[in-house]
């Protein structure tokens, strides 16, 4: 068995949109960083450096003027987007809750019950997603996630509980 590689700071730079990144190599390259979020929470924002043929800073250059415009819209509509899961997923998420013996569950505490976790954003040279990762507060789905995923230029792709 492999021993786990040792996770390694490399560098650190300051971007005008997504605020102070920090280089880290481990398993994968990656950047790391938080942004805040219109609550005052903070979420992680990871840019992983997806072809390893391509410097790491090349990573963030593939990110354009509207990519980055849409991550900060994302961002500062962070109440729209966990709205827009709960829309599509209260049909199970009522179903877990009956299952697990837990309150009746509307709209409204849904969506109250998911937590901005973090952003992972991909960027190279066919394009930009962006991933939003959702906690389950109230832990309707036994530890399971909720992942909704963007393309470059805002709109929902897909909405799926992950493990």
């Amino acid at each position: 068995m492999q021993p786990e590689p040792a996770v390694v700071f490399v560098r650190r730079v300051t971007e005008p949109d997504f605020g102070a990144l920090e280089l880290w190599r481990g398993h994968f390259l990656e950047w790391r960083g938080k942004t805040k979020l219109p609550d005052g929470e903070e979420a992680a924002v990871i840019i992983p450096v997806v072809d390893d043929d391509v410097p790491a800073d090349d990573t963030l250059g593939f990110l354009t003027a509207a990519s980055r415009a849409t991550f900060r819209r994302i961002v500062d509509d962070e109440a729209k987007v966990r709205r827009l899961v709960c829309h599509r997923e209260l049909g199970m998420a009522q179903s877990w809750a009956a299952s697990g013996d837990l309150p009746e569950l509307d709209a409204e505490s849904f969506a109250a019950s998911l937590r901005t976790d973090s952003y992972y954003i991909y960027a190279d040279k066919d394009g930009v997603s962006i991933e939003i990762w959702f906690e389950d507060t109230m832990d309707i789905f036994a530890g399971h996630v909720f992942c909704a995923t963007y393309d470059g230029e805002g709109e929902l792709q897909d909405v799926a509980l992950m493990s």
